[in-house]
């Protein structure tokens, strides 16, 4: 599950980079998740929560200087695996070749895309985006992510590698900027683009470790192909409902204490998602009906105190409003 979400790393540190300009995010997505969903690689988060950490930047600090100050919340780790990558390799060449292709381990594949090209003695990264934000913002993203290819392939070398030229498609900015560390800058550019020098990027790694690369190419197959999207808020309240249905205690009261949220705001957040607590309880009972009288040989007088109902006369009623027909 890639499309439409992006990896916790992303989110962390955009976050972290977003406080600080001085301003706290307020993603209600996140605020729902414990310490370790969000520190779990393998939860991915909608890419939606990406594009309002994005907009959170305040417009007094967006600038030449933006994507470069936004590095500085980078964690020790990098990205985790996509950093690692980087490092894999004999060569810078060959981390930069994985990096690109398992560029979906922290980004929307729906919405970005790493492309290497090789082509003699130069060597070109190049990134696609569909996200369409405010100019400014737009900008900044995409020298980010440029940025953000730069300073991992410093890391895995030691070196300070500077590109022979960069391009963006955004225009160019008012006053004279000196990106990536140099001045061949192209801007209303086809593309969005870093190219280096393939010397540069053809020497060994200073501390090569054989089979490295495979073993985190076999990692990051298995991290793309088990990756779950993180729970929503309703998600959480129908996990907690079901658990008050199985202790026989369902009520408005026990499960907003189950979410630590008072009764009335339970009923305001599901009205935020288009329902109410009648229709949760009912369709919460309408599908362990029909779990139970298909997977066990329960009565239909069992089934209906399982689900909160007094009688078995109650949930033939049920029935006959669900399906237009009573339970056997």
């Amino acid at each position: 599950m890639l499309e439409g979400t992006v990896s916790t790393r992303i989110i962390r540190l955009l976050t972290a980079g977003v406080r600080v300009h001085g301003r706290e995010p307020r993603l209600s997505t996140t605020t729902d998740l414990s310490h370790d969903e969000l520190t779990n690689d393998l939860i991915r988060l909608p890419t939606s929560v990406c594009d309002e950490l994005w907009m959170s930047l305040p417009s007094d600090a967006i600038g030449s200087g933006t994507a470069r100050h936004l590095l500085t919340s980078l964690p020790d780790e990098g990205l985790g695996l996509w950093t690692q990558l980087f490092g894999g390799g004999e060569t810078a060449v060959d981390g930069l070749r994985d990096a690109c292709h398992y560029f979906p381990t922290i980004a929307d594949p729906r919405r970005e895309a790493l492309e290497l090209i090789e082509d003699g003695g130069m060597t070109i990264v190049r990134h696609a985006t569909l996200t369409e934000y405010e100019p400014d913002v737009q900008a900044v993203l995409q020298e980010f992510v440029v940025s953000l290819v730069l300073n991992h392939l410093r890391r895995a070398t030691g070196r300070w590698i500077v590109p022979v030229r960069a391009q963006f498609a955004h225009g160019a900015p008012r006053s004279r900027v000196d990106l990536l560390d140099t001045r061949n800058l192209d801007f209303d550019a086809d593309v969005n683009a870093v190219t280096f020098l393939t010397t540069d990027l053809a020497a060994a790694l200073p501390d090569p470790r054989p089979g490295l690369g495979a073993v985190l190419r076999q990692y990051a197959d298995l991290a793309m192909s088990t990756a779950t999207a993180a729970p929503t808020w309703h998600d959480r309240f129908r996990n907690e409902l079901g658990k008050a249905m199985r202790d026989n205690d369902v009520s408005l009261s026990t499960v907003a204490a189950m979410l630590a949220i008072a009764p009335r705001t339970l009923q305001r957040r599901l009205a935020e998602h288009g329902t109410t607590w009648r229709a949760e309880v009912d369709n919460l009972r309408r599908e362990t009906t029909a779990r139970l009288l298909h997977d066990s040989d329960l009565t239909t007088h069992s089934v209906a105190a399982r689900i909160g109902y007094s009688d078995a006369r109650s949930l033939r009623r049920a029935a006959y409003r669900w399906h237009g027909y009573p339970s056997n």
